[in-house]
């Protein structure tokens, strides 16, 4: 038989690494950032510099003016590597969001590190990722063992540093272990915490910096641990609150936060920043980076603009620092533009113009002050139908967690007759995981004067607020609804100067009338499985304990669609009733509906429905034609049941006409099968095998025959590329995609894969690639890459470059052994 398998060699180094994924699935890109090899040359060196000084890996590093996460970099150094090992130093590399190794391993053998082995290593590298779209937790190398995620990017920051110093590749580098290159790391992790003194006197360092160097430091010094600013931010900004709320004494933790990926600075006004500002600043700096574990880009400050992560930093340094001087925070600090503080020669200090604060009851509150702010909150909850995240209490806000103990005592006080003494306002943390189960009714004054004492108890012991508070005859009582209720109270005696005899008391869910991510999720879930196998939409959906239409569920996953496109996963989701659509139309033809665009049309389809109270009937889309009213509750569906498995979008939802969903036949006349539901996603068109090109539809319908049957019809395909297709020589993952392999009639096994699925799907034929390793007769082994198509429940192999084929023959053992399974996709990620 021809192109027999010793002619082939290896898709992939001969390298073993963890298991891989093996669903097929296609890999999302979030970035289009492209880099030159020198620039990521350049990083490399900046990253091994960093290792060497501070004795751990960062957690981000800066290619040209971006900053990146480091699992992400780490495949940016293994794909340029690759490169110019290829003698390829012109090709640029995009930067792809990596999720970082969760446990990473590090066992090895300390020794030199020839060239064909880191080589092997960076493959092991971009393969693993291209596949997981996570870095391993370890690479397992010939002769050296389990190399760390950690190890490996030091190691490859290393070959790339050599290279970007002396523009070839190292013979070797001397390889060693982990532990070896961190021994004498001054390290800390989420528990290592500060005194508010280590904070101030860092503080000082960095407004010092600043003002010599007209740029922000990388890092900070804190005590005796190196800090990136982004951390050191979320530091500076807690302690301006907890000092502001007259907590001097708490040490404030360290918490890995990563960069503000494009900072902005629009600011508006230049001048003095009040301490009721700057509060708000560091207020905003706290919950942002605790809603996203990032810095923001830039946080919006009444009167000032958008004020730039480097701008915050700084200003919040010298709040620090003034502090660090005078045992006090300043009244105020001189407020400017971030480029005319690094434009400028000279900047001032502040020295002369901020004085040391006054006798004052800034951290202190009235009973009327605490009502009224109170009031606000219980509209807020009832407008809004969540807790608000702050609240305003005179000029100063504080966080929400923090109010509730003001309110609690605030209550236990005009309880006890005492309506003068001023209420302090120290930080609280807030509940992780509130529980509300709760018996609906009237709470009089006993009963939530009860709550309010329980409220007090529980944060003075813990300084935290409780996930609820048990109050007989009512249950357990969650943190927020602990909060909306004494609210409610207060706002009372804000107008009526007197203490409610009761409240209605409801359950939280009650009140919010609103789902979470995970309730909307799961319902989508359970909609999806009931479409494909009733081939209709039901009547209703149980989301929570609530029965929506399909109308009203629609509004609810385009929502949380759009919601999760933005990067919000805590959104709460209105429960409200929509009519149906009046006038559905569905002509939707078969393509991917990618993120974009599915994120996009969500936000019409919502607005359309926001404005005119029920579904629309159709929505007119790039990719995918006409899909109507109840092909959009499917499709939307089964984005969110992909979320609820995957913690993440898909990059895109395969679709098909509404007609094709619903269809109840599984054969037409002729005898070949339609798609199975849910295989539609390997019928699609992707780059590189490109199944809707006429040349491609025409190879597809010459290449069939008089095929009467899906199985006789995919044989038929396979019969045919095989007479008229050969091996070509040897190269390295995709150079032609379909149409051109078959153009040339000639590629290596990813190409002619390619053109086998594609004629493949043409013919409604669901296919995907197959990926192992395997040893072929002559005893080599080899990453190999094959087609496979689905029939009446089976998947079969098709390999144009060898005989491995199960359409009519098996497996021939003299031909190749499979040794180890790598993956399945339905795009080659190669």
């Amino acid at each position: 038989m021809k192109k027999a398998l010793s002619l082939v060699l290896a898709l992939m180094m001969v390298i073993s690494i963890m298991p891989m994924v093996s669903s097929a699935a296609t890999v999302t890109t979030t970035n289009s950032n492209y880099f030159t090899v020198a620039q990521i040359a350049t990083a490399a060196s900046t990253l091994k510099t960093s290792v060497e000084t501070n004795k751990k890996l960062p957690d981000t590093i800066k290619i040209g003016t971006y900053y990146t996460a480091t699992p992400t970099f780490l495949r940016m150094m293994a794909a340029a590597i690759c490169n110019i090992s290829d003698g390829d130093t012109t090709t640029n590399v995009y930067s792809k969001s990596v999720a970082t190794a969760q446990n990473p391993v590090d066992d090895v053998t300390e020794g030199k590190m020839y060239k064909d082995t880191y080589i092997k290593l960076a493959n092991a590298v971009y393969n693993y990722i291209a596949t997981n779209s996570q870095a391993a937790n370890y690479y397992t190398i010939s002769e050296f063992g389990k190399v760390s995620h950690e190890n490996a990017t030091y190691s490859l920051a290393r070959v790339l540093a050599y290279y970007k110093t002396n523009g070839a590749l190292p013979n070797y580098i001397t390889f060693q272990k982990w532990s070896t290159i961190t021994a004498s790391a001054s390290t800390t992790t989420d528990s290592t915490s500060f005194t508010i003194a280590e904070i101030g006197a860092a503080a000082s360092t960095l407004k010092t910096s600043v003002e010599t160097n007209k740029k922000l430091p990388s890092t900070v010094k804190v005590g005796a641990y190196n800090a990136d600013t982004f951390a050191f931010i979320r530091m500076l900004a807690v302690a301006v609150v907890n000092i502001n709320g007259g907590d001097t004494t708490s040490k404030i933790n360290s918490k890995s936060v990563a960069a503000a990926q494009n900072p902005l600075d629009d600011v508006t006004t230049e001048g003095k920043m009040y301490k009721d500002t700057f509060v708000k600043l560091a207020n905003a700096v706290i919950t942002y980076v605790t809603a996203n574990s990032r810095a923001a880009n830039y946080y919006t400050v009444t009167g000032f603009g958008k004020v730039s992560h480097e701008n915050a930093t700084y200003s919040l340094a010298r709040v620090m620092a003034y502090y660090n001087t005078n045992k006090a925070l300043p009244n105020y600090i001189t407020f400017q533009k971030w480029s005319t503080i690094t434009g400028s020669a000279s900047t001032s200090t502040g020295t002369t113009t901020e004085t040391t604060v006054t006798t004052t009851d800034y951290h202190y509150f009235t009973i009327a002050e605490i009502g009224a702010a109170a009031s606000t909150l219980k509209t807020s909850v009832e407008t809004n139908k969540k807790l608000p995240a702050t609240i305003k209490i005179g000029s100063y806000t504080t966080a929400t967690p923090t109010f509730l103990k003001m309110m609690a005592v605030a209550v236990r006080n005009i309880n006890n007759g005492n309506t003068t003494t001023k209420i302090n306002s120290k930080a609280v943390a807030v509940a992780q995981n509130p529980v509300d189960e709760v018996t609906a009714g009237q709470m009089y004054k006993e009963s939530y004067v009860k709550l309010a004492n329980a409220v007090i108890t529980y944060i003075d012991a813990n300084n935290t607020s409780a996930n609820y508070y048990t109050i007989t005859d009512f249950g357990k009582v969650g943190y927020e609804n602990a909060t909306y209720s004494l609210a409610r109270v207060m706002a009372y005696y804000n107008t009526n100067k007197a203490l409610p005899n009761y409240i209605t008391f409801q359950k939280w869910s009650t009140i919010t009338a609103a789902f979470t991510l995970a309730q909307v999720t799961a319902a989508a879930a359970t909609l999806k499985t009931y479409i494909e196998s009733n081939k209709k939409l039901p009547d209703t959906i149980t989301v929570g304990t609530a029965k929506l239409t399909p109308a009203s569920f629609l509004a609810v996953m385009t929502k949380a669609t759009i919601d999760l496109g933005a990067g919000t996963k805590t959104g709460a989701y209105e429960n409200k009733t929509y009519s149906t659509a009046s006038s559905p139309a569905d002509s939707a033809k078969s393509a991917n509906f990618q993120l974009s665009e599915y994120v996009s049309v969500a936000k019409t389809i919502y607005d359309y429905m926001v404005a005119n109270g029920k579904a629309i009937n159709y929505v007119d889309t790039t990719n995918c034609g006409r899909l109507g009213f109840q092909n959009l509750v499917y499709r939307y569906a089964r984005v969110l049941a992909y979320y609820k498995t995957n913690n993440a979008l898909p990059n895109y939802v395969a679709v098909t006409a509404w007609s094709s969903v619903t269809s109840t036949s599984s054969s037409s006349s002729s005898g070949i099968e339609k798609c199975p539901s849910g295989y539609e996603k390997y019928t699609v068109a992707t780059t590189n095998c490109q199944v809707n090109n006429s040349t491609i539809q025409s190879v597809s319908k010459t290449a069939r025959g008089s095929a009467t049957t899906q199985y006789n019809m995919a044989f038929n395909i396979y019969n045919y590329l095989q007479a008229n297709t050969s091996y070509w020589y040897f190269y390295y993952n995709t150079k032609l995609g379909a149409l051109a392999t078959w153009n040339k009639r000639m590629g290596n096994c990813c190409d002619l894969s390619h053109m086998l699925v594609a004629v493949w799907r043409a013919s409604g034929v669901p296919a995907r690639y197959y990926h192992a390793q395997i040893t072929s007769s002559s005893g080599g082994r080899y990453g190999h890459v094959w087609a496979q198509c689905y029939i009446s429940g089976k998947w079969y192999h098709g390999d144009l470059s060898n005989n491995v084929n199960t359409l009519r023959t098996s497996l021939p053992q003299t031909c190749a052994v499979v040794r180890s399974f790598n993956g399945t996709y339905i795009t080659l990620p190669f």
